[in-house]
């Protein structure tokens, strides 16, 4: 409610007395206020009169962070945006984790999750630009992410989502339990997912290693100290109590010898330590190079580490090294200085790891050579019973009869390959007389044994038909199995079979997913993934559809052409609407043939295949019910892609459903036996 004050108010009475909650501005003219919910999702307190926005819910976040909305910071003034969670899922009161972004350091700047006021829970690393470089999974995940508004003249760093002109749903949300989420819309399952979260192992907590420890969650213990270092106390750190962290065992000897001048140990793949101790000398004004931040630091007693990052340039620690992660993949190189006598011992353990490699190595490739001999006799002693399995089955010697045109010393020479699989390659050349073949060589890994290559000789031998490719002979000798068919001049049929365009986009296993390239066949990719690149089994549907309504038209969708329609589909769905479905059957067909109930029905499935939304499609074993008779149809939408011609955008412009008012649902069912 809108109280006398002016201020927006939630109550717990009727009355108004008990306030919960209130914007709590300073009103001028409270009679002429007004609450508006935008589209965006942001709540405005405004003047209706002059428009002058008073308060809005996207300035005053709470556990949500919706695409419009802006987290982080203002130097100058000192205004904070923070992401505060709720005490439950029933309770929207505020709870004990806060998410924010730290740039005292700036241009430098983090994100953190605080626990119970001012405790780090969680920190994402530094922003590189483009992303969080503690945060391996926003490779994938930052493409349609969040991006940086920074003004450093006016000392503002504020951090935004990405909407994409409203193609992905998005928002972020701090849990009760104090875990970061992305949460995505799935069209195809009309539900929501959570597309990342963090933190999601003990390692992602906030110094889980103490100073100067670092943490892999898949080694066991999950903490160690580098090279260097050693546990500040045994004792708690062997009882899995790792918070002390680790100190050095030899003191830093800095410019004290010049004969032995501290070195830097490298550890690749890790998140960078926190920014508290970060430092950027003036002697470095540009992003620099690595070998810049190491003389720097090697020439200054006071740094304990450098690293480098494309997109931020040199970095400095002076002082412990608090919250560093080891990656399974992703990460940035950290250089950490050690004494010299450290870097000694890492040369003396490489020379005593060398001799036990070297010897292994030649004991390995000992064994290799045995092995291979051993081999080589097997396929030699298994030569001769070959030849002797293929004459044991007389329907084998029959079948090889007519093949026998094809001596051995007539072998195909000019090899050329042509076609590669798991199971077989193809390669085609010529025999001496000139005759071009084509060659089937089953590889070893086929898992197909002499009993099987028989019976395939046998069967495709008893195939003779002008549209089958003749088998003229086979080879046999040891592991090598070789059928000989005759050559293809016009090549093979698959180049005119095509699929519908998405089959090589993406893995068996997967059924939802974004591209940025369009790779299919023109006519049958769906308005999603020319538009959005988002594809589905939804998609596949669409492209059946216009498979069948191909079918039923007799005409390719490609090249259709009609006076008064631009494609396919627009000559469909008018036909369909005016109850014309006769006009849409393929001419070269004689009446007496065509059962107009099973067409129609054809063609209603069709039209719902192609609706323009996937969501209103059906899948495919809905579309098996529905071309069999076994279910009700319902009313079919407007297909994608519809266009007409200009005489016709007077009456039919719009084309939405309006057109197809006088068409009646056909309910009745029919079901037909067809022997196969």
């Amino acid at each position: 409610m809108i109280a006398g004050d002016g201020n927006l108010k939630l109550t717990n009475d009727m009355q108004g007395k008990n306030t919960v909650w209130s914007t709590e501005v300073a009103v001028q003219s409270p009679n002429n206020l007004v609450a508006v919910l935008l589209d965006v999702g942001n709540l405005v307190l405004k003047d209706n009169s002059s428009g002058d926005i008073l308060w809005e819910s996207f300035s005053n976040p709470g556990d949500t962070f919706l695409p419009g909305m802006k987290i982080g910071i203002n130097l100058k003034t000192g205004e904070k945006r923070f992401l505060i969670s709720s005490k439950s899922n029933e309770n929207p009161s505020p709870g004990s984790f806060v998410g924010g972004v730290v740039a005292e350091s700036a241009p430098i700047i983090e994100a953190f999750i605080w626990k119970n006021g001012n405790h780090s829970y969680w920190r994402s690393g530094q922003w590189n630009g483009v992303k969080f470089i503690g945060i391996p999974q926003m490779n994938a995940v930052y493409l349609n992410g969040m991006g940086l508004l920074s003004n450093s003249q006016e000392g503002t760093w504020y951090f935004t989502l990405n909407d994409f002109n409203n193609s992905l749903i998005r928002f972020l949300y701090v849990s009760p339990l104090g875990s970061l989420q992305i949460i995505n819309w799935d069209e195809g399952s009309n539900d929501w997912n959570v597309g990342l979260e963090v933190p999601d192992n003990e390692c992602d907590i906030y110094g889980a290693c103490g100073p100067n420890g670092i943490c892999n969650k898949d080694k066991s213990p999950i903490c160690k100290c580098w090279q260097g270092f050693e546990p500040k106390s045994y004792q708690q750190w062997n009882r899995g109590n790792w918070t002390d962290g680790c100190v050095r065992r030899i003191e830093l000897l800095c410019d004290k010898d010049h004969n032995k001048p501290d070195g830097f140990l490298k550890l690749s793949g890790v998140k960078l330590p926190d920014l508290s101790q970060y430092h950027k000398p003036r002697e470095i004004t540009e992003e620099g190079t690595e070998e810049s931040c190491r003389f720097w630091c090697l020439n200054n007693c006071s740094c304990m580490a450098y690293g480098f990052v494309t997109g931020i340039g040199c970095m400095f620690w002076t002082g412990d090294l608090m919250d560093v992660q080891s990656f399974s993949y992703g990460g940035e190189d950290l250089f950490i200085r050690v004494a010299y006598a450290e870097l000694g011992k890492k040369k003396k353990n490489r020379s005593k790891v060398i001799f036990p490699v070297a010897a292994s190595s030649t004991f390995i490739i000992v064994c290799t050579f045995l092995v291979y001999g051993f081999l080589r006799w097997r396929v030699a002693n298994r030569k001769g019973k070959t030849r002797e399995a293929l004459q044991e089955s007389d329907n084998f010697a029959n079948a090889i009869n007519p093949l026998r045109e094809t001596p051995k010393e007539k072998a195909g020479t000019n090899m050329i390959k042509q076609k590669d699989s798991l199971i077989f390659e193809f390669k085609d050349g010529k025999l001496h007389n000139g005759k071009e073949i084509a060659v089937k060589r089953l590889s070893s890994h086929s898992g197909q044994g002499m009993e099987e290559f028989k019976n395939e000789i046998v069967l495709i031998s008893k195939l003779q038909h002008r549209n089958l490719v003749r088998l003229l002979g086979c080879c046999v000798e040891g592991e090598e199995k070789l059928l000989i068919y005759e050559y293809m001049p016009n090549k093979s049929l698959d180049s005119f079979l095509f699929d519908f365009g998405l089959a090589r986009t993406f893995q068996k296993t997967q059924d939802l997913g974004n591209t940025h390239r369009v790779v299919g066949t023109l006519g049958y990719m769906p308005p999603e993934y020319i538009m959005g690149g988002r594809f589905s089994e939804k998609s596949d549907v669409f492209s059946f559809g216009v498979l069948v309504l191909e079918i039923v038209s007799g005409e390719r969708i490609s090249g259709f052409q009609n006076d008064e329609h631009l494609n396919l589909l627009s000559y469909a769905w008018r036909s369909w609407c005016e109850d014309r479905v006769v006009d849409l059957i393929d001419k070269g067909l004689e009446e007496d043939s065509i059962c107009l109930v099973e067409v129609k029905r054809c063609v209603h499935v069709g039209l719902l295949c192609v609706q323009e939304n996937p969501a209103d499609r059906p899948n495919m074993p809905i579309v098996i019910l529905q071309l069999n008779g076994g279910t009700e149809l319902p009313q079919p939408k407007q297909p994608a892609f519809v266009f007409q011609s200009s005489r016709d955008d007077s009456s039919h412009g719009q084309g939405s459903n309006s057109d197809c008012k006088k068409c009646s649902i056909n309910e009745v069912t029919f079901s037909a036996t067809e022997a196969r």
